[in-house]
């Protein structure tokens, strides 16, 4: 258990470093002198940087550092039965590498080049039901909008992308890649292609959780809201609220309340496994919440019965 709780501080530290850092440190040993070589000491090392790489590249690759270490620690909450944050720390990984890999193949078919495979995400509200907790589906599709043409689409994803708290001034960096020329972008692509088949290859890999796209979904209590008049419209739609109790779990798995409101729902589907299963992991989150203990008390006489 105290294994468990360690991996819980480690997680939620590792969010606050990302929203408040933007994910890349500018205090990185890099030489940005005009496209000459540099070596970053903040690259993950599992992450394959090709040789002669430039300042703006190396950013890139970064990028793909952080989504890894996320992966990572989906794989150790995986390994101690951490379910709802192993699909967290997942999804955020998939967020930051698929948001990427898709917007280098659009840049690329804007250069003329199409490597597009059938098997990819190539939606970006597909892309944005993997993690409402991130901005990045918003910003790279201004970036890709941007390159296109479209001013004034362009700004609007990049405004509701800063709506975000995840969001910081440092991701004007990302924007580089637009500048990329073919070869640059072929090589970013064979890396998050090869990162983004690692992440979904997990048994307990990302989970897309579909709600209607919207900037405000990072926002727990927005969500909470949208369940709610979900429930008004048609009391007999649980996977409607469902979808958005998910959501707000995924964004804050520290949450007792969210746990509960995910039970009840499970339990108008009569799925007794789930409710349990959430139960008992919102109790190991929020152990002194007491909308748990009640409904594990509830739940527990309704099935004496």
């Amino acid at each position: 258990m105290k294994k468990i709780f360690l991996f819980f501080l480690a997680f939620m530290l590792a969010l606050s470093a990302a929203a408040c850092s933007g994910a890349v440190d500018n205090n990185s040993n890099t030489n940005d002198n005009d496209g000459e070589t540099v070596i970053s000491s903040e690259i993950n090392p599992m992450v394959n940087v090709p040789e002669n790489t430039t300042a703006e590249e190396t950013k890139a690759y970064e990028y793909i550092g952080i989504a890894v270490e996320f992966y990572q620690l989906g794989m150790d909450f995986n390994e101690v039965g951490g379910r709802y944050f192993a699909d967290s720390a997942f999804a955020l990984a998939a967020a930051y590498i698929s948001s990427m890999r898709y917007a280098a193949e659009c840049l690329l078919e804007v250069n003329g080049t199409n490597l597009a495979q059938d098997n990819k995400l190539r939606d970006w509200d597909e892309i944005a039901a993997l993690c409402w907790a991130s901005p990045y589906a918003w910003f790279f599709e201004g970036i890709v909008l941007e390159a296109q043409g479209n001013s004034s689409e362009a700004a609007e994803c990049y405004r509701k992308a800063a709506l975000n708290p995840g969001f910081t001034e440092d991701m004007e960096d990302w924007k580089a890649i637009k500048d990329f020329d073919t070869d640059m972008l072929r090589a970013l692509l064979v890396e998050l292609e090869r990162w983004e088949d690692t992440i979904f290859e997990v048994t307990f890999g990302p989970r897309f959780i579909y709600i209607p796209r919207d900037e405000n979904n990072f926002d727990v209590e927005f969500l909470n809201q949208k369940a709610l008049e979900s429930l008004d419209e048609d009391e007999n739609d649980i996977l409607g609220p469902l979808g958005y109790f998910l959501a707000a779990l995924q964004i804050n798995p520290l949450d007792g309340d969210s746990y509960a409101n995910i039970a009840v729902m499970y339990m108008f589907m009569e799925d007794g496994v789930r409710v349990n299963e959430t139960i008992n992991s919102g109790l190991i989150a929020d152990p002194d919440n007491e909308r748990l203990k009640l409904l594990q008390e509830t739940y527990k006489e309704a099935l004496s019965q």
